[in-house]
């Protein structure tokens, strides 16, 4: 088993890799991170990103780590991204993850993930108990677009994050299952990755989770 350190709770601090590179190897003794999207915006302007990508891959390795992933980070996780209700929105959230792939591919990150969105509240407060069959239909055609983007930036696998909360995409297990059969045959593989925080949705969210390798 592989472990790791997730990079989100290091924003504002250690935000560069020549600074956080050495701390993972020599303080924390770890090998392998998750890079967070908190550290680098993938809107920033393209020869900045081409820098900080080789930035990366250059201090990743003169310090002997592997970064495995990169997640969309919380900045990016409070917005409703692909379930937002103005399409138009859909739509700039999926340009950004598009820029995030070519951004991690650059860095020499070969996987990216997150929660892939969030519905709106009710008026009355209320959440929800499932998205409208359309909004779930438009999902699922993004995230095959967005698998097509992935593959030609050479990102070979993206995740999905389930949640417990109901306005996130999916957060039950019957949900989880069908994404996972309407997405089987997309242009990379999509596969979940659990957050353990989540303790009281795991034993049964785990039943359908297929894991091929490590995850951090």
């Amino acid at each position: 088993m592989v472990f790791g350190v997730n990079l989100s709770f290091w924003f504002k601090r250690w935000v560069t890799p020549d600074l956080w590179a050495p701390l993972v190897r020599e303080n924390l003794g770890i090998d392998a991170v998750r890079f967070s999207y908190d550290l680098v915006d993938p809107t920033w302007p393209d020869k900045l990103l081409t820098r900080l990508a080789t930035d990366i891959r250059k201090q990743t390795k003169a310090s002997g780590v592997t970064v495995h992933n990169a997640f969309i980070g919380v900045a990016h996780y409070a917005h409703n991204q692909l379930l937002h209700p103005d399409l138009e929105v859909r739509d700039v959230a999926k340009a950004w993850l598009k820029r995030a792939y070519r951004f991690a591919a650059n860095a020499g990150i070969q996987r990216v993930g997150g929660p892939p969105g969030a519905i709106a509240s009710r008026r009355d407060c209320r959440e929800a108990e499932s998205i409208p069959e359309i909004d779930y239909q438009d999902l699922i055609e993004r995230m095959h677009r967005l698998a097509e983007a992935a593959k030609a930036e050479g990102v070979i696998e993206l995740f999905v994050e389930p949640t417990p909360m109901r306005r996130e995409w999916p957060w039950t297990v019957a949900q989880a299952v069908t994404m996972a059969d309407d997405v089987a045959d997309a242009a990379v593989p999509w596969t979940f990755c659990v957050d353990w925080g989540h303790g009281a949705e795991l034993p049964g969210a785990c039943r359908r989770l297929v894991v091929r390798r490590p995850r951090i």
